[in-house]
């Protein structure tokens, strides 16, 4: 999968918010954009889902210019998306759109439900529902459109930190697993770090970009922008460790979330 965009602008108001902004996304398919408020990141996510329209520039989506239809987006609100009162009927609403049979829809529907740990919710009322079991619906409705580009706009803000961590990983096992690109814009640092790749918006424009080792030790640069460096990269420079490599920190953390 590859997302390259080029020399992108885009003004609100006379104000530009997204200022020449270049970027290439190739082989990657857990990527995450960080930032402080007010950067353009979430500008940034719906110029990508085709839901604001470019003053210039251009959006690639393996080499073609990128369609609504490739693109699922969820935001941090739930229930600005929320259609159906029932959540079953919330979740067959896309699978319906597709023509699915019945017996498809429901197959899917209990596999996702399962995975995501929401059984229980099915015959539920939406209005019933916390912020963060609604962002997991919502998170399922997304996948079920089958996109080649998921954008998640700190769509994981409401869930607890333990149950949030599960979602990030059932989210990077399907990317994997069903080759499509998922961009996490968030301003958790702790939940930036499970990405391939980071891409720090700063004032509209690309500050920085790179593996998680790369983009979080520049605590100056982070500091400046009121973002909070890792916890796990604190940890890490309060032993005095020093990593080598991007599989030797993997490994670190890995054995850090054994202990915890």
């Amino acid at each position: 999968m590859k997302l390259e965009i080029k020399n992108l602008t885009f003004k609100y108001k006379d104000q530009e918010i997204i200022k020449d902004l270049s970027l290439k996304i190739i082989n990657k398919n857990f990527c995450s954009i960080i930032g402080q408020n007010q950067s353009g990141k979430s500008t940034l996510g719906k110029l990508i889902a085709c839901l604001e329209k470019a003053d210039s520039g251009s959006i690639l989506l393996n080499n073609l210019e990128i369609k609504q239809e490739d693109v699922a987006i969820v935001f941090q609100n739930p229930q600005d998306q929320i259609v159906h009162f029932k959540v079953i009927d919330e979740l067959a609403f896309v699978l319906e759109n597709k023509n699915i049979n019945k017996d498809d829809i429901l197959k899917e529907i209990n596999y996702y439900a399962d995975l995501f740990k929401i059984k229980h919710l099915l015959n539920s009322f939406t209005f019933e529902l916390s912020g963060g079991e609604l962002q997991k619906i919502e998170i399922i409705s997304s996948l079920f459109q089958k996109p080649r580009l998921l954008i998640l706009d700190e769509a994981t803000e409401m869930l607890d930190e333990a149950i949030k961590l599960d979602v990030i990983n059932i989210l990077k096992d399907y990317a994997h697993t069903k080759d499509c690109l998922i961009l996490l814009i968030t301003h958790d640092m702790n939940i930036a770090i499970e990405s391939e790749h980071t891409i720090l918006i700063d004032d509209g424009k690309v500050k920085a970009e790179g593996n998680y080792i790369q983009i979080f030790k520049q605590e100056k640069l982070l500091t400046d922008m009121k973002l909070e460096v890792p916890y796990i990269m604190r940890i890490s420079k309060d032993c005095n460790l020093q990593f080598q490599t991007l599989k030797d920190f993997e490994r670190y953390i890995c054995q850090l979330k054994q202990k915890n």
